[in-house]
């Protein structure tokens, strides 16, 4: 998420038009999401939402997270790409 400058033009200002919905989806080795982990995650974020997207949902996969493919949580990235 930090190579995102090729979403703003040369006179600094965004490429992209109003209104793409942004799913953000994080990993960590940490088995739970705590204060600080949340505060970096909506950092990362708002540069999105500052550039017009509008962030839908938010899926973190914590250390220990199961990815099987009937998982909660990959069964809600499926709803949330599916409501899209």
């Amino acid at each position: 998420m930090n190579r995102h400058y090729c979403l703003i033009g040369a006179d600094r200002k965004p490429r992209i038009h109003p209104g793409i919905k942004l799913v953000g989806v994080f990993s960590q080795g940490a088995p739970t999401v705590n204060e600080t982990s949340q505060r970096n995650y909506a950092w990362f974020l708002a540069d999105f939402e500052n550039r017009g997207m509008v962030l839908v949902d938010t899926l973190v996969a914590t250390g220990g997270t199961s990815l099987a493919e009937d998982s909660a949580i990959m069964r809600r990235a499926y709803d949330v790409g599916a409501a899209l």
